[in-house]
């Protein structure tokens, strides 16, 4: 991704950011001697806005929302069995909102160089479902999926 920083003050940042985020949830579940193991891969490009703090020289304390646009989303699933073994793919971005929101914290740590660092765990805070009525009943809410995220990040400042 791509980000900039403006320094408020000595202690004090705002860090706006482009970044691509792949991100996804594995679930695996049996019923009697027969499982399913899907893979679900999402692909957004998020635009943070850090709010920084510098608690000393180069390390810092980051919090503040994103915005997440989907580009992708691509599903596997292996059922598996006495007799039976079916895989599947799929493309199935229509079944997801195409904007995500949230909020996010974490830390940064700064070389002198440039080079950085950064730990955050971003909290999403809409359901991402575009249906949630998944079974058909009426009853919408039956799923609700949002995105929670823990990302390691290393970069370059120049």
């Amino acid at each position: 991704g791509i980000l900039a920083e403006f320094g408020l003050s000595e202690n004090f940042a705002i860090q706006p950011e482009i970044v691509f985020s792949m991100q996804g949830a594995d679930r695996k579940y049996s019923l009697g001697d027969v499982t399913d193991a899907t893979e679900q891969r999402l692909s957004y490009i998020n635009i943070p806005i850090a709010a920084k703090y510098y608690v000393t020289e180069g390390l810092s304390i980051e919090a503040g929302p994103y915005v997440g646009f989907l580009i992708s989303a691509k599903g596997e699933s292996d059922i598996t069995g006495p007799g039976v073994s079916e895989s599947s793919s799929s493309d199935n971005k229509d079944a997801f909102k195409t904007v995500d929101f949230g909020v996010f914290g974490g830390l940064g740590y700064e070389l002198d160089m440039g080079l950085f660092f950064q730990a955050r765990y971003n909290a999403g805070l809409i359901d991402i479902l575009e249906k949630s009525d998944v079974d058909g009943d009426g009853d919408e809410g039956d799923y609700k999926i949002t995105n929670n995220v823990f990302s390691l990040s290393i970069g370059y400042k120049y």
